[in-house]
């Protein structure tokens, strides 16, 4: 119990980190662009890929310090992050009304998976290492 408490803590940070990835990328992006202008959709979708390149990198590095048994670990751990990942933007979306803005860019779905990937990767790598 006290393992999914930890992940779901990491996810968290993961969701917020993006989030503000995001924000601040598309803050500065943007300067200058008209908030209805038809490329304001497609620097959602490229700060997405950033902070998602960001979130899957970190997960990869935090596979380095933990010290559990690699063969389903990666694997939960990362759906749980990315599983938080969802959640807090859903609520981001129905609070700031924008869900049809954020679940409609293709780079939401990009951060998404790389943040669930980042720790299946590490602990792939990990076995692959170890049977050498």
């Amino acid at each position: 119990m006290k393992r999914v408490l930890v992940d779901v803590v990491i996810g968290f940070v993961i969701a917020i980190g993006i989030l503000l990835m995001q924000k601040a990328g598309l803050a500065f992006l943007s300067i200058g662009i008209e908030e209805d202008a038809p490329i304001h959709q497609t620097l959602d979708n490229v700060t997405f890929l950033i902070a998602g390149l960001a979130s899957g990198l970190f997960g990869f590095l935090l596979g380095l310090f933990e010290k559990t048994n690699p063969d389903k670990k990666g694997l939960y751990s990362g759906l749980v992050w990315a599983g938080m990942v969802i959640l807090v933007f859903l609520v981001r979306g129905i609070t700031q009304s924008t869900i049809h803005d954020i679940f409609t860019a293709y780079g939401f779905y990009v951060a998404v998976t790389l943040t669930a990937l980042g720790p299946v990767i590490f602990h792939s790598l990990f076995q692959i290492q170890s049977k050498k």
